[in-house]
This record gives structure tokens, C-alpha cells and sequence, in this order.
């Protein structure tokens, strides 16, 4: 996956966004969800894990 980005510029020449292809932004959001929600499972001790007092 290549990641084609157009950055965008204030009057300063100071990059303040970016453009992307939406696909590569809607994979970015998923991996960034699924990391989320894996912290969380981490962190809250009551989650069933795999293989853990099962």
C-alpha cells in the first residue's frame, strides 16, 4: 500500500494538513480504532482474555 499524500500550506510555507486517498484514510481509522479498543481491553482487568481463566 503506498501512502500518496499532498500536504497543505499556510501563507508561511508551514505544513498545517494533509490530503490523502479516502481508502488509505479509512484504513488508518481502522487500524487507529482497533489499537484503541485493544488498549482498553488491556487496561480493564475484568475483560475476559484468551486462555485466561477459562
Amino acid at each position: 500500500m503506498e501512502l500518496n499524500r499532498q500536504y497543505i500550506v499556510d501563507e508561511n510555507n508551514h505544513k498545517i494538513a494533509v490530503q490523502m486517498d479516502i481508502k488509505i484514510f479509512e484504513k488508518v481509522e481502522e487500524i487507529l480504532e482497533n489499537y484503541a479498543l485493544y488498549r482498553l481491553m488491556i487496561e480493564d482487568r475484568s475483560f475476559p482474555r484468551a486462555g485466561v481463566g477459562v
